[in-house]
C-alpha cells in the first residue's frame, strides 16, 4: 500500500491503521515521489489525501497483473477507509475466485 498525504500527522495515522491490518506501508508526503518509486514497486492500492486527489489520477501505472491500481480517497473516519479498501479490493478479485479454500 501507498500512503500519499502531505500532512504528517494525518498521513502517520492512516499508516498505523493499516499497519494494524496487516498491510505493508510505504509512504509519501507528495504524488510526485509516490509515482517515482512506482516505476519499481507496484503497491495493491493507493490512499490518497483529499488534497491531491486530483493531481494523482491519471498518473499511476498500472499494477502486477496490467489492471489499475485502485485509488482510495483517505477519509477522516477510519470506517470510510476500511469499507472503500474493501471495495477497492473486491472489484480487483474476480467473482468465481476463492478467497479462503474449502
Amino acid at each position: 500500500m501507498f500512503v500519499i498525504d502531505v500532512d504528517a500527522e494525518r498521513r502517520e495515522q492512516c499508516e498505523i491503521g493499516l499497519l494494524q491490518l496487516r498491510f505493508a506501508v510505504a509512504s509519501f508526503t507528495s504524488v510526485d515521489r509516490a509515482v517515482s518509486a512506482m516505476v519499481g514497486l507496484r503497491p495493491d492500492a493507493v490512499v490518497v489525501c483529499p488534497e491531491e486527489l486530483d493531481n494523482v489520477t491519471g498518473r499511476v501505472p498500472a499494477g502486477r497483473d496490467g489492471k489499475a491500481i485502485p485509488i482510495v480517497p483517505l477519509n477522516a473516519r477510519d470506517e470510510a477507509l476500511i469499507e472503500a479498501l474493501r471495495m477497492a479490493f473486491r472489484a480487483m478479485i474476480p467473482p468465481e475466485t476463492t478467497l479462503i479454500p474449502e
